[in-house]
């Protein structure tokens, strides 16, 4: 399985085969980015509530569509440059650099505003 190191079988012309190396492995940690961040949209969309709930639940879909675009887009350019783009969910977990976002419920709700014993007096 070419991805990483000095086994790619080709890459791009003018392209050596260590720069290219170098290269899909960055592109790789973007690619787990990305679906990391697939992954932990999907989740609040599905778990939003309160009484905003279809408001942001409507706003989720297109930036999740927009976060897999840009996904397919990465692992093609991974696959171009002679690597092979993980996307599992195994590859992500054992290879990610950042600690998972925190699952829970996203509450849908406008910002609470301060008691009054915590305003402060300006002016």
């Amino acid at each position: 399985m070419p991805s990483q190191g000095s086994d790619l079988s080709y890459t791009v012309p003018g392209m050596s085969r260590q720069d290219s190396s170098r290269i899909v492995a960055m592109l790789q940690l973007c690619l787990h980015a990305l679906n990391d961040l697939h992954l932990t949209l999907k989740h609040i969309h599905r778990n939003v509530v309160g009484p905003h709930f279809i408001a942001v639940h409507e706003m989720l879909d297109p930036q999740v569509d927009e976060v897999r675009s840009m996904t397919d887009d990465l692992a093609e350019r991974i696959s171009t440059l002679g690597g092979e783009p993980k996307g599992t969910s195994g590859a992500l977990v054992d290879e990610r650099t950042w600690s998972p976002a925190a699952a829970g419920s996203a509450l849908a709700a406008p910002p609470r505003r301060p008691a009054p014993q915590d305003r402060r007096r300006t002016g």
